[in-house]
């Protein structure tokens, strides 16, 4: 986090569909999810199937998710 508690500049990727014209691949900058999806708005106007997310959420989530899965095969674990 930066002196001033604001949150830091990330990427965020993803797709907006409108009417019946193929996905549009997006790359939009901002400190927060609702900030890229308000500028994905402002750029191509509301009402359009939009999906947004941050590769580097996306990654925290399986990182975890795999942490906390089963043991490794050929683990040993300890019984008391």
């Amino acid at each position: 986090m930066n002196a001033d508690k604001t949150p830091p500049i990330r990427e965020y990727v993803g797709f907006i569909w409108i009417e019946d014209k193929p996905g549009i691949r997006l790359r939009v900058l901002a400190r927060s999810l609702d900030e890229a999806r308000i500028g994905v708005i402002e750029e191509y106007g509301d009402g359009h199937v939009i999906s947004i997310w941050s590769e580097e959420d996306a990654s925290k989530a399986r990182q975890s998710f795999l942490r906390i899965g089963a043991p490794e095969s050929g683990a040993r674990t300890s019984s008391a």
